[in-house]
Order: structure tokens, then sequence, then C-alpha cells
């Protein structure tokens, strides 16, 4: 009787262990099932700046893009990512609402037009706070991954590039360059 209820004891341990390892590896299993994978594309358009008449393809240059970023969630998810030679940034998401964001606006706006207010060149006249306002709450991109059942989520960002100045807001007044 006694070899009985000491069997039956390490049988029920046992038995535990196994159910914790049965239930840590489904935890891991819907962990990486809701897990989206994400591939975004970061260009920097190229501004045509005078001479010639312009081609189409002069209009809609482009390049990619290689900074870093910062991912932020509706979900809580912050992460500092970094696109390649490519302009692309590939990682795996859950579910939810994203936003990539430009690590020099990752300020508090106070301090990012305080930045903007710095001169830069004579013949730059600095825009309002209001154009910066809207230039600082723009994101490069806006995503959402919808449900699970989604594999692959594609996105492409552009950032603002102008010819004689470094955001939308300010505006060039000098003599028009060659």
């Amino acid at each position: 009787m006694k070899y009985t209820f000491t069997l039956l004891i390490l049988l029920f341990l046992i038995s535990c262990g196994t159910k914790k390892n049965q239930i840590e590896h489904n935890v891991e299993t819907i962990d990486e099932a809701i897990l989206v994978t994400v591939e975004l594309k970061i260009v920097i358009h190229i501004p045509y700046c005078g001479g010639a008449r312009p081609t189409d393809d002069m209009i809609n240059r482009t390049k990619p893009v290689s900074a870093s970023f910062m991912i932020i969630g509706d979900n809580d998810f912050v992460r500092k990512v970094k696109s390649n030679e490519l302009g692309l940034i590939e990682l795996n998401l859950p579910v939810g609402k994203y936003h990539l964001k430009e690590l020099s606006k990752m300020v508090p706006f106070e301090e990012f037009f305080a930045n903007a207010q710095q001169p830069k060149d004579s013949n730059i006249k600095v825009g309002s706070r209001e154009c910066y306002q809207r230039f600082w709450d723009k994101n490069v991109i806006d995503f959402e991954i919808p449900t699970t059942t989604t594999t692959v989520i594609k996105a492409n960002g552009r950032l603002f590039s102008d010819c004689y100045t470094s955001n939308p807001c300010d505006t060039y007044t000098g003599p028009i360059r060659p």
C-alpha cells in the first residue's frame, strides 16, 4: 500500500510537469502566431531645382533612405529601427495600429520648434508655429495590422526634401541658384 501511494504521487507529479510544459509550449505558439511580418520601404523624393525643362523622370526621382526611426504602436509598443541601404525595414509585429516617426521628432514640440528657430541661413524665412506643429505631428508611415490572418503587411513612406530648406515650413528667399 505504501509503494502504491508513493507511485501514485510520483505519477501525479510527473503528469503535472508534463501539463505545465504543454501550457508553456502553447503560449509560445500563440505568441508566434499573432506576429505578422511587416515590410516598410522608406524613400526620399529628390526635388527638381531648376535648369532645363524637367522630364518626368527628373520630377519623380526618389532614393532609398538609410536612417533610424521609431515605431510606435497604439498598444504601447515602441522600438527603434533602422532602414538598410535599400530603405527597407522588416520586422514582426502583433496586431494593432502603428506609426513610423523620424528620430528628430521624438522630442517635445517646444524643443523641436526651438531648434527650428536657430538661424540657418539669412536667405531662409522660418515658417509659422502652426506649420511646424503639423510637420512635427506628421509620421513617415501610419499602418495597421488588422487581423492575425494577414501574413505580410507592406507599406511605403516618403520623406520631405526641398532644394534649399530642410522642411516644408521654411521658405527660401534668396537669389535663384544656378
